[in-house]
């Protein structure tokens, strides 16, 4: 009987033994992301107490980031608000009754 078969040990892999996978690695925009997150939470935290200030810089913040995100989906966002309608949506009748 092999003495490696009952090893607890065997049963864990350490990290050098996994194949390696490029998808789970953070990527320079995760990072950017996960910095303006953390900025955020660090000037709500300074915006809790009502400073007028830092709470205003907390809305810009917020205000940034959305205009940050949007401007990765101009297209999409552009695309989902003039879709035309098909012949069968622009030509239905409803009941109002």
């Amino acid at each position: 009987m092999d003495s490696s078969e009952n090893d607890p040990a065997q049963q864990f892999s350490f990290e050098t033994d996994r194949p390696h996978n490029p998808e789970e690695e953070l990527s320079s925009e995760d990072i950017q992301r996960l910095l303006a997150g953390f900025i955020i939470c660090v000037i709500g935290t300074l915006a809790h107490k009502g400073d007028i200030f830092w709470t205003l810089m907390f809305f810009l913040s917020i205000l940034i980031c959305g205009i940050w995100w949007a401007s990765d989906k101009t297209d999409s966002l552009h695309q989902s608000f003039t879709k035309e309608p098909t012949l069968s949506q622009r030509y239905q009748f409803h009941d109002e009754f």
